[in-house]
């Protein structure tokens, strides 16, 4: 009865470990596509939701926040295999709907233009070094008003000069912004290289240091504020908190990020 006892225990541990070792590879497998299928704040008021085509590309985010009734979803357009336009529909208030275009050089965005109502409201060229990376963006002819500053691995943007002017006395003046980085993988949101965009619509303030950047960022010294983030299986990001460093918050400000 003792032997026949031991048979079945280890019997069931087998099978537990298969049933691990299956969750193992699942959880291996969505870390290497790495494609989000939605997330959620602290609460799940506030969702962000992800769909894409037969080819694993974005087509379209739905954000909702619940607590402030409010819904924006944004809409992505390809042509041949390119991202040439992303439609930001503002369901809650309209008027603050836009379009932003992307125009290519030598298979690369060198120019992205933000509409509204088919007029004109920014324009950003975009210059390159000899690695493809994305070094300064210009309006129209002017020269550079943000310089970017890579790692030693050129990987992720460190440092983002801007050229500012004085109000008073007219004169410029460089302002430098510092960032740090994880060394992760980010997440996949289905997404060509897109300069300037933030598939996870979190905060405009960083979104082209962040779009540039191939990891995940943990430190905005400038605009006084860090992440902290909690990994899947050590490899990818599953949730990440936002943490002011001039106040506190009542409730976490915080993603959590699940993949398909």
């Amino acid at each position: 009865m003792k032997r026949l006892s031991l048979f079945i225990l280890s019997i069931c541990c087998f099978n537990c470990s298969i049933d691990d070792s299956e969750n193992d590879i699942k959880d291996l497998l969505r870390i290497q596509l790495g494609l989000v299928d939605y997330m959620t704040d602290y609460d799940g008021d506030t969702t962000w939701i992800y769909q894409y085509d037969n080819h694993k590309r974005l087509t379209k985010i739905t954000y909702s926040d619940l607590e402030n009734k409010n819904e924006i979803q944004f809409l992505f357009k390809y042509e041949n295999n390119f991202l040439i336009e992303i439609e930001r529909d503002y369901i809650t208030f309209p008027e603050f709907s836009y379009k932003i275009k992307y125009n290519y050089e030598d298979d690369k965005i060198k120019r992205v233009t933000i509409l509204k109502s088919d007029n004109i409201i920014s324009t950003r060229n975009l210059n390159y070094n000899d690695i493809d990376k994305v070094i300064s963006i210009n309006r129209n002819d002017e020269k550079p008003y943000v310089r970017f500053i890579y790692d030693d691995q050129n990987k992720n943007v460190v440092e983002a000069i801007f050229l500012l002017v004085d109000s008073w006395t007219g004169e410029e003046y460089e302002q430098v912004h510092h960032f740090e980085y994880d060394d992760r993988k980010k997440p996949n949101f289905g997404l060509p290289f897109t300069p300037g965009f933030r598939p996870e619509v979190w905060g405009e303030s960083t979104k082209w240091e962040v779009s540039l950047s191939e990891n995940n960022m943990i430190l905005d010294k400038h605009g006084k504020r860090s992440f902290q983030i909690e990994y899947l299986n050590d490899l990818i990001p599953k949730a990440i908190t936002y943490i002011p460093q001039e106040y506190t918050t009542v409730d976490p400000i915080i993603q959590n990020i699940i993949y398909k």
